[in-house]
């Protein structure tokens, strides 16, 4: 587990826009229309991503919260996956094989797990 150190943290929560989303997480939105209609966002603005961030640490985040969008527990069929994953960002594969790489979801035959 990467630890994200409180200059960091502090530098990523400056941004409005990215303050607004990480409160209206914790007062509970799990999706995307929740997320951009509790923290006042447009739409466009909210939650989508332009590219997986190349540092591990920043990447580690964006996948930890990927993967909380799936219930522990629940076996998932991989179009399911894909559909979830590809509100986040149009390269949906990508996304899935990031989270079995480090470990945050399990793949046996196709269907994923939440670890």
């Amino acid at each position: 587990m990467c630890a994200v150190t409180a200059a960091t943290l502090t530098g990523l929560l400056g941004d409005e826009d990215r303050l607004r989303v990480v409160a209206a997480i914790a007062l509970g939105a799990r999706t995307i229309d929740d997320v951009a209609r509790t923290g006042g966002l447009d739409r466009p603005r909210a939650e989508r991503l332009k590219a997986l961030p190349v540092r591990a640490s920043q990447r580690r985040v964006v996948l930890e919260y990927l993967a909380a969008r799936f219930d522990e527990g629940i076996d998932y069929a991989e179009p399911e996956v894909n559909d979830r994953l590809g509100q986040f960002h149009e390269d949906y594969a990508s996304l899935r094989r990031c989270l079995v790489d480090e470990g945050l979801l399990t793949r046996t035959a196709g269907v994923y797990r939440r670890t």
